[in-house]
């Protein structure tokens, strides 16, 4: 669990520039300062960029060491309340919205900005990696998208995990910094993983108890009838089941 490297790639002028991620870098550019300690059970890193003249991003990415298989299952975070999550193996594949829908929901999505690729899987802002059913899970999470948004991608043919930071494009100007990543790592239960993540992230426990309950609108959006909603209260009310909501 950590990260073994790299790439950031710039326009300076009429250059385009690549280089490889170290520890410490400084150039005629920029200086570029990693570090890496040890938080809520976890660790973290932090990649800030200070340009010494103006120039423009063109990728940037941090490898991860972790060793994958066919068998592994990842939680993929969707972008979007319409965007399913949940756990899949490396071999699933991401629906691709219809052509005939994007004009009308396009907008809401990644859809327009980042480019999904046969054999890769895209988590948005977190993801974690379960390689034993029960067992304890691997967690990797942004704990800033102030400067800009971080995407975990998954290779199925290379089996490995990078993070990208969805910079490309972004001019800087010199002596101003810019936060490239902001990280948190941990491999523990998967409750204490979140707990240490959210409390990493500064987001206090919630103060309310968990509430649970039936909707339509994820069921029938507006083509609910009375017959429908009768149809609801009868199944929950002949199973006995207990909710705090019936909307």
């Amino acid at each position: 669990m950590g990260f073994c490297g790299g790439k950031f790639a710039y326009r300076k002028g009429n250059r385009n520039i690549s280089l490889d991620f170290t520890l410490g870098m400084v150039t005629e550019d920029f200086s570029l300062i990693i570090n890496e300690s040890h938080v809520e059970g976890g660790g973290r890193l932090t990649a800030v960029l200070t340009p010494k003249t103006e120039l423009t991003i063109t990728d940037c990415f941090l490898m991860t060491d972790e060793s994958l298989s066919d068998e592994t299952a990842v939680f993929l975070n969707g972008y979007q309340t319409w965007t399913d999550s949940g756990e899949m193996r490396l071999d699933f594949s991401i629906p691709k919205l219809n052509a005939l829908a994007m004009p009308l929901i396009g907008m809401y999505g990644d859809y327009s900005f980042y480019k999904s690729r046969r054999g890769m899987l895209q988590s948005w802002t977190y993801t974690y990696i379960l390689k034993a059913k029960g067992g304890s899970i691997t967690l990797y999470g942004s704990l800033s998208e102030k400067s800009g948004f971080t995407v975990f991608e998954y290779s199925s043919k290379e089996k490995s995990l990078r993070v990208i930071k969805d910079c490309k494009g972004l001019t800087l100007q010199a002596g101003v910094s810019y936060v490239m990543f902001d990280l948190f790592t941990i491999s523990a239960e998967e409750c204490v993983a979140f707990d240490s993540y959210f409390a990493a992230s500064g987001v206090p426990k919630p103060k309310v108890s968990p509430c649970t309950g039936w909707t339509s609108w994820y069921n029938y959006y507006t083509g609910v009838t009375q017959k429908d909603v009768l149809e609801n209260l009868a199944a929950f009310s002949s199973r006995k089941l207990p909710i705090d909501f019936f909307q």
